[in-house]
């Protein structure tokens, strides 16, 4: 173990060279990277009511909606007014990309007889709206029809629905044209609030779930991991009082994290919102490899020059640090017993990450001490206290 330490260190350029050209595979990797946003990742192949719903597909088609809930928010939706509102939903629908067909109250089509002549008509057009009795009579119609009641109005007559039904491919609904076609649609329902006071509107259906995990995924790597990041490092930074062991720390963390997504996506792993997260496990394994060296290191120092002090260290923590990666490794590795995709994705994806902030914090790590600034300080006396007093309540 001693002599494997010492090779790290004296041969620490070359092991730091190779594990760049490491690196520079895994980041080609991400060409081949797939991210899924839509319900089906939750379903693997094989099991058997999800391939019937596949093969129902191929012969009928794929079935893409989007769902429009018109609410009053005073009376009901048979007001002159609110069903103006409904009528422009309706005829605005129909301009959007991929939009195949519009369902709603006002194109609901109404057949009826007049002096022995059937007659075909939309069920609200503009003549009814200004007719009173005529939109009485349309309205009994809407609110007893089992054609419409429960679909497209419900029964006490204050909600009404308008459904679009569209024609993509999956690999299209979860693209940039399928993203910019709903914001239009949302872009079309704050329009319509803004126009029509007196009613209230939400958006649902399969494709807006799909726009809506890629928004928040989006939302994640924008945001809320460059705020994790940044916690992170700021308090690690506090604690050790050192910007170097910071900066490495920070190098290494990054190099296993996003590593492990190139990786993985060499290895034909298909990432969803519950896989991405082995992206923050990469980051919380290195540092927490990079604390335990960093501290002994420190003490070492106080005695020993630079060089030594971190042979010292890596020679006392090599065991703690493989044996914990071992078992963590371990333990996402059995997720690939689970029954859903996207935790063994995460397993997988959790593991790579894993074993690669160990190896960069043997290979990589003495190379960067050996070229950035470091001095003993009495902190890390209370890192070693806490990490003997954690050891022995984990014997316990």
């Amino acid at each position: 173990m001693n002599k494997l330490i010492d090779i790290l260190v004296k041969y620490r350029w070359i092991f730091f060279t190779l594990s760049l050209a490491l690196i520079a595979f895994m980041f080609t990797g991400f060409k081949h990277f797939k991210f899924d946003t839509s319900p089906r990742i939750y379903f693997e192949e094989g099991f058997k009511p999800y391939e019937d719903f596949l093969d129902m597909e191929d012969t009928y088609g794929r079935d893409f909606k989007v769902f429009f809930m018109m609410s009053a928010t005073q009376g009901d939706m048979f007001e002159p007014d609110h069903l103006r509102a409904l009528k422009d939903l309706t005829d605005t629908s129909w301009k959007l990309p991929f939009v195949q067909r519009v369902d709603s109250l006002s194109n609901f089509q109404f057949t009826h007889s007049e002096d022995d002549e059937l007659i075909v008509d939309d069920l609200l057009p503009d003549d009814v709206l200004d007719n009173p009795q005529l939109l009485d009579e349309r309205k009994h119609f809407a609110l007893t029809s089992e054609e419409t009641v429960s679909r497209l109005i419900s029964k006490d007559g204050r909600h009404a629905a308008v459904i679009l039904s569209l024609y993509m491919t999956g690999e299209e609904a979860q693209g940039k044209d399928a993203q910019e076609m709903m914001d239009d649609v949302y872009a079309l329902e704050e329009r319509l609030k803004a126009q029509y006071p007196g009613i209230d509107m939400a958006v649902t259906g399969n494709l807006a779930s799909t726009y809506h995990n890629v928004k928040v995924a989006e939302s994640d790597i924008e945001l809320m991991v460059p705020v994790m990041f940044g916690l992170m490092f700021l308090f690690l930074g506090i604690l050790l009082r050192s910007i170097s062991s910071v900066f490495i720390a920070l190098i290494i963390a990054i190099f296993a994290s996003v590593g492990s997504l190139g990786m993985g996506a060499w290895l034909g792993i298909t990432y969803s919102m519950l896989a991405i997260n082995a992206l923050i496990i990469g980051i919380t394994v290195a540092v927490a490899h990079c604390i335990h060296i960093f501290t002994q290191m420190f003490h070492e120092l106080k005695t020993k020059p630079k060089m030594e002090a971190l042979s010292e260290s890596l020679k006392i923590n090599l065991f703690a640090v493989t044996m914990t990666s071992l078992t963590t490794v371990i333990g996402f590795l059995s997720l690939n017993t689970n029954d859903l995709p996207p935790a063994v994705a995460l397993g997988n994806a959790a593991a790579i990450a894993t074993a690669l902030a160990w190896l960069f914090s043997l290979t990589m790590l003495p190379a960067l001490v050996s070229i950035m600034p470091f001095k003993a300080h009495k902190t890390s006396e209370f890192f070693i206290e806490r990490q003997n007093d954690w050891d022995i309540a984990g014997n316990i």
